[in-house]
């Protein structure tokens, strides 16, 4: 029912009729309000499932399953299909097909303890929070009355794909591999070039005095910088950057960024500074309303979460005024240099 509201909400906004948009004011104004109210039920319905899956299995059986999908998913993004898209950047073609590459893989290795152990500490520490009608796993666990164990998976041979599958399971494999490799062949090939002219690009910055770069050369060597090296290095150029252009919004924001993921306080005048460009302002106040929160600032972060909200009224106006031509709109002459309008032609 929630999202058959959500979903009348949607549909009612996008009317442009008088009875359309009549409509569109009453789901503006309920559907909301039903989301909210019903939250509390959808939560309460995630726990009775959660009792009635233990009471199916065992509470430490179900708990033990609970931890191993909020960890042993990330560990095998972080282990094997991070280190298996990252062959693109060397490698014009993958060297193995990657559902073939994962099956040997749990078969012939188990996923690293010291990664489970540190999944398993961050899901542990998170907090439920209105995104989402799931509790987060600790709260799930106390609910169940069990402690956080980490079990290893159990032994590939004993997996419930080969027990479902049996001898059927190699075609599948194959199956999922040859339209894997349709669809990302052009994608990976795109990206190898992108890293080649990349790299060759970053050498030729690294030859230069900075001095002697443009303003967009020495933005360019910064983003390159903390794509293919480290955001600390970067970090430094993007400084540089700024000493030179002190009122570039996008610097401001970049360095903001970067400061956040060190949780260095320094990150609050950067995402002010940012401000002053509208495209910038959402995300600036979120990662310093993100910030502010964690460490308890809660009466700082309200200012943040307001400006971000007053933004977002601005931009649906904008977009509203973009997305519909009225009788009384007045069309004046475009003010653009020749160069752009005959670009703009040429794409249409």
């Amino acid at each position: 029912v929630r999202i058959t509201w959500s979903r009348l909400m949607n549909a009612f906004d996008k009317e442009t009729s008088w009875g359309g948009m009549l409509m569109s004011k009453f789901f503006d104004w309920y559907a909301p309000k039903f989301e909210a109210y019903s939250f509390a039920l959808a939560r309460a319905n995630e726990y009775e499932a959660d009792a009635v899956a233990a009471e199916l299995t065992t509470p430490q059986d179900y708990g033990d399953a609970l931890v191993a999908v909020c960890t042993a998913g990330e560990c095998l993004d972080a282990n094997y299909w991070d280190a298996f898209f990252k062959k693109a950047d060397k490698h014009p073609e993958p060297d193995r097909l990657p559902w073939a590459g994962i099956s040997d893989y749990l078969q012939n290795q188990q996923l690293p303890a010291a990664c489970l152990q540190e999944m398993l500490d961050k899901q542990l520490e998170r907090k439920s929070s209105y995104q989402n009608t799931h509790p987060a796993l600790g709260e799930r666990l106390a609910a169940l009355q069990v402690p956080a164990r980490l079990n290893q998976p159990v032994p590939y041979d004993q997996t419930a794909a080969k027990a479902w599958l049996g001898d059927k399971l190699p075609n599948v494999i194959k199956s999922f591999d040859e339209d894997w490799y349709e669809y990302i062949q052009p994608r990976w090939t795109e990206r190898y070039e992108y890293v080649k002219e990349s790299e060759a690009r970053l050498a030729s910055y690294s030859e230069k005095d900075e001095s002697e770069l443009s303003a967009d050369e020495l933005w360019d060597k910064a983003r390159l910088i903390e794509e293919f090296i480290s955001e600390s290095e970067a970090l430094t150029v993007y400084k540089r950057y700024q000493q030179t252009y002190p009122d570039d919004p996008d610097a401001a924001f970049v360095i903001g960024r970067i400061l956040y993921n060190k949780q260095d306080p320094e990150l609050l005048p950067e995402f002010k500074k940012s401000l002053d460009k509208e495209a910038l302002v959402v995300d600036a106040c979120q990662y310093a309303y993100c910030y502010l929160i964690d460490n308890d600032r809660h009466d700082e972060a309200e200012w943040w979460r307001k400006r971000a909200e007053e933004q977002i009224i601005i931009d649906d106006q904008d977009t509203e005024d973009r997305a519909y031509l009225r009788k009384t709109d007045q069309l004046i002459k475009p003010q653009l240099d020749k160069e752009i309008i005959d670009y703009i032609a040429e794409k249409l």
